[in-house]
């Protein structure tokens, strides 16, 4: 599979260019690649036939769609281009200063000519992104018409509640690590490590976590639970859906956690694993708390305001801006690797996982039905028997150095806490050497 995001700053304010541009049936009033668009109207199972000044024509049929937040969601029934599965989410995201972003993306199969198709359809979003810049104005800051491309390619497997998606690299018979990254991020804090992993006989997968990039649910209905339980199953099911064995896991934040989990209760296909950024058996009653550490939380608690919804569903990209900012200040490579992971929190389910995630482990909400054993048993914090390393940031802004000391008495089969001088929070893209040397030492066991 083939993803393609790409977005504009607009000058005009949300409800007003939605109103403008965000029928379904709208399209042929701003792309000018298209001479005649025809819909059925803005129901979902609704389709729309586009005719192109070329002749050639598509016929799609809108999934899903929600005006009060600016979204349409439709999948591709007919097109002349080499390619199925295609699904394009169009979106208006609401800035701090009253200005919008303008989000187009899409997720498809490649039939041939992998880079060629996937060059032509980022053509065609921005042919159509261009013209509504032009219509409707760009955002007044300069250089920012054009803020993002990303194209990155990928697979899927299904799980009980979702469709993952997951990038896969190295060897096809070589030994099986999973990486799972953390929150608020995305696969692409992976690249310099595997970069470094490349003569290792490794076949390397990183899924996108529930909530992020085009990972999707399968069902409506499903609760969109971001407790350590969903991940941790969410990862298993992973696990035994591919069929992997031997495997080396190394995750950080909630990547971290739920390797910790899968360790902990269903370690039968690990050997090892790496965790960074989060300790393991760190529930604290708030009544314990040192205030330093109930300070750095600040977001988590946010939640249980109407602005902190407010801010996690309509200003998500600057409160995780802020947190990147403030967990990791003296990164230098901080903004441009924002930029570049931003559009994974476009996911449709980001901010009702992120917000459950955070009552949910302060006891705000319940978990899922059916998740409950799992629940129980990891919060006896049981004893993991397989050989960990533990990755600590000694500059961590969230979770502090103090949340992973002292963990030994956790694990039987092997622990090893290393603290890293001058790293904040995002370990693995600010030390992906430590990273890949900690991954080379499980994987020789």
């Amino acid at each position: 599979m083939a993803r393609v995001i790409e977005t504009r700053l607009i000058a005009q304010a949300p409800d007003a260019l939605w109103r403008e541009i965000g029928r379904f049936g709208a399209v042929g009033l701003w792309h000018p690649m298209l001479s005649r668009v025809e819909s059925e109207g803005e129901h979902e199972g609704g389709l729309r036939m586009a005719e192109g000044k070329d002749g050639s024509r598509q016929i799609e049929r809108l999934v899903k769609t929600d005006s009060e937040r600016h979204f349409y969601r439709y999948r591709m029934e007919f097109t002349p281009m080499p390619v199925r599965d295609y699904v394009a989410e169009f979106r208006i995201d609401a800035n701090a200063d009253g200005t919008s972003t303008v989000v187009w993306s899409a997720e498809f199969a490649p039939l041939s000519d992998d880079e060629g198709t996937t060059n032509v359809i980022s053509g065609f979003l921005n042919a159509g992104l261009d013209n509504i810049a032009t219509l409707y104005g760009n955002a007044p800051i300069a250089d920012q018409g054009r803020t993002r491309t990303t194209q990155r390619n990928f697979f899927t497997c299904r799980t009980k509640e979702l469709e993952v998606a997951y990038e896969v690299s190295g060897p096809a018979d070589g030994r099986p690590l999973v990486l799972v990254h953390g929150w608020p991020d995305d696969v692409t804090c992976w690249d310099k490590t595997i970069a470094r992993l490349g003569d290792r006989d490794l076949r390397i997968y990183a899924p996108y976590l529930r909530g992020s990039g085009p990972t999707r649910f399968l069902a409506d209905s499903t609760m969109r639970s971001g407790a350590i339980a969903a991940l941790t199953l969410d990862l298993t099911e992973f696990l035994d859906v591919l069929d992997l064995k031997n495997v080396v896991l190394a995750g950080y934040d909630w990547g971290a956690r739920a390797a910790y989990g899968v360790a902990a209760l269903f370690p039968d296909r690990l050997t090892g694993i790496v965790a960074a950024a989060a300790g393991y058996a760190t529930a604290i009653p708030p009544a314990e708390m040192p205030y330093e550490l109930a300070h750095a939380y600040w977001y988590e608690w946010y939640v249980a305001t109407t602005y902190g919804h407010r801010a996690y569903r309509d200003d998500r990209e600057r409160l995780c801006r802020y947190l990147w900012e403030s967990w990791s200040p003296a990164w230098p490579d901080r903004d441009t690797e924002f930029d570049a992971m931003a559009g994974s929190l476009n996911n449709p389910d980001w901010a009702d996982i992120s917000l459950h995630a955070y009552r949910q482990r302060w006891h705000d909400a319940a978990g899922a039905n059916g998740h409950e054993e799992v629940e129980r048993r990891l919060a006896e914090s049981p004893t993991i028997r397989i050989r960990t390393i533990m990755l600590q940031g000694a500059e961590d802004g969230d979770n502090m150095p103090v949340t992973s000391e002292n963990k030994e008495r956790y694990f039987s089969g092997g622990y090893e806490r290393r603290l890293l001088p001058g790293v904040g929070h995002f370990v693995p893209r600010e030390a992906p050497d430590d990273f890949a040397d900690a991954i080379c030492a499980v994987a020789k066991r």
